[in-house]
């Protein structure tokens, strides 16, 4: 869907910008997908499904199933109305008909799902990247407990800002005690299991990573627990549940190879990645504002 378009109110599906967009991404995955001992990972993926045309999704299932990817995709996430305006269909018929729900696609998001919907989601096997720090900032609740209970595959995500995934997982147990309004539904346990070894199962990856057994990768981080906010640590899951954040990650191995000692990057100058990344965002936000006038594109009239 051209951006332009969409700013002012319009629905414009182009077939050369689509079709650049497929050749880019399949470009993309066929350079880096299995990269670096298989620690890089492409996806085929689309914002959602009411800016997405049928020749798109086509395209993206496709490619997918030529390079052997997963698919991801937002759904369920307020565009309930727009999918119905836009491709005349109810958005999960059209998610079905156009390849958009199966074993190997990653729904992010669903909070905007009925009783009908959330049947329909776990008899496809489609697995559900589940993101509540972000949905709570726009006011909306997910209900995971009635999507596990159908048997969908759920682990957490991050979807935007947000990289302290502690804060993840403190926003997992309280919006689903809210939802349920059960304040013992879930237990930090079950928070930390969603975040590792449930989230590794729903990208398919559970065989290498998730969990430290025999025969996965070494990948690890280590907390210090003897710190402001974590002692006394009477159980060390809860503590780290209810109390840890990404300052207190001291060291990290990826592959077994260590990436953070003592709190800092090992594999790069970090205050010049800092620096790097600050002027690409301010890059990339002046670029926004040039063309859309200010940092936020205008609300469609």
């Amino acid at each position: 869907m051209r951006l332009d378009a969409l700013a002012r109110g319009q629905t414009v599906f182009d077939e050369s910008v689509r079709s650049v967009q497929l050749q880019q991404a399949r470009g993309l995955a066929e350079r880096w997908h299995g990269r670096a001992n298989g620690r890089l990972q492409a996806i085929m993926a689309a914002t959602g499904l009411s800016t997405s045309s049928p020749a798109l999704l086509k395209g993206m299932r496709k490619c997918a199933d030529e390079l052997g990817l997963r698919i991801s995709i937002h759904m369920g996430f307020g565009e309930r109305a727009l999918v119905k305006q836009i491709h005349g269909q109810e958005q999960f018929d059209y998610a079905q008909r156009h390849g958009m729900l199966g074993a190997d696609v990653i729904a992010v998001h669903c909070y905007e799902v009925d009783e009908q919907e959330i049947e329909t989601l776990a008899q496809s096997g489609t697995t559900l990247a589940h993101c509540p720090h972000m949905n709570q900032f726009r006011g909306e609740v997910a209900p995971v407990h009635a999507l596990r209970q159908r048997g969908m595959q759920v682990g957490l995500g991050i979807d935007n800002y947000f990289s302290d995934y502690f804060e993840v997982l403190r926003s997992f147990l309280s919006s689903a005690r809210i939802k349920a309004h059960d304040p013992e539904l879930f237990s930090a346990n079950d928070a930390l299991a969603m975040g590792t070894i449930e989230a590794a199962k729903v990208i398919g990856l559970d065989h290498e990573i998730g969990s430290i057994e025999v025969g996965k990768k070494a990948d690890l981080q280590i907390v210090n627990m003897r710190t402001l906010g974590l002692t006394p640590t009477n159980d060390p899951v809860t503590t780290l549940v209810y109390h840890g954040h990404a300052k207190d990650v001291e060291t990290v191995f990826i592959d077994g190879q260590k990436i953070v000692s003592d709190g800092s990057v090992q594999t790069a100058d970090q205050d010049d990645l800092l620096a790097e990344a600050g002027s690409a965002a301010d890059a990339a936000w002046n670029r926004f504002k040039s063309r859309y006038g200010g940092f936020a594109a205008p609300a469609p009239h």
